[in-house]
């Protein structure tokens, strides 16, 4: 086995010397990669391909390279696997697809995500993510007054676990303040209360948060 590292085309490094060709060769290579989620798209929204294609893990391992090397990887190669990302996933914009949590394929979000992908903003301070950081208080502050709330806070969640995590936690440190000083060990033994039919996330929250499950 090669030894490991993130593989890098040798292309993408940017060239100080001569800063035409490193932008020249960005256009080339993202402009594939645009055209061929852009025909993903087009085949999945239409119904043209199959939900999945569905392989088993070793089938993928024998079709697609996850060895990651040290030496640099050329174009070809990662377009290649590209577009086998694509071919393999579960299209989950397909019209016949029927799961939970997604809700097919919106323009306009797609393109607010490489907007915030292309900036590589992350949102823990002001300075790294400005706009961002002022839209996030923005929306949350329409979130609340469409609930009918007149003052409201709060950030975003990276997901349905987390947002249940914060929740116990915002419930535990309203009922005992004292927690962010004095932690687990100054109060009274806890439980929550849940239902049965309750989500997964509500015990891994009591587990993390020391209360127990």
């Amino acid at each position: 086995m090669k030894d490991t590292v993130a593989p890098m085309s040798k292309n993408v490094i940017p060239n100080a010397q001569d800063k035409d060709a490193t932008a020249k060769h960005r256009d080339q290579f993202l402009g594939k990669v645009f055209t061929m989620m852009k025909d993903y798209l087009n085949e999945t929204t239409t119904g043209e391909a199959k939900v999945v294609d569905f392989k088993l893990p070793h089938e993928l391992e024998e079709m697609i390279d996850f060895q990651i090397y040290r030496e640099n990887t050329e174009d070809d190669t990662l377009l290649e696997t590209c577009q086998q990302v694509l071919d393999y996933s579960v299209r989950s914009n397909h019209p016949r697809f029927h799961n939970q949590l997604y809700g097919g394929c919106d323009t306009y979000s797609l393109a607010g995500d490489y907007l915030s992908t292309t900036t590589n903003g992350a949102m823990f301070t002001y300075e790294m993510t400005p706009v961002f950081s002022v839209m996030e208080t923005h929306f949350i502050n329409f979130l609340g007054q469409t609930l009918g709330w007149e003052k409201v806070d709060g950030i975003f969640a990276p997901g349905g676990s987390f947002a249940n995590f914060y929740g116990v936690m915002i419930a535990r440190y309203h009922k005992f303040p004292q927690v962010k000083e004095d932690g687990m060990h100054g109060l009274p033994p806890l439980c929550v209360l849940t239902s049965s039919q309750s989500h997964y996330s509500i015990t891994k929250a009591a587990v993390m948060m020391g209360i127990g499950s």
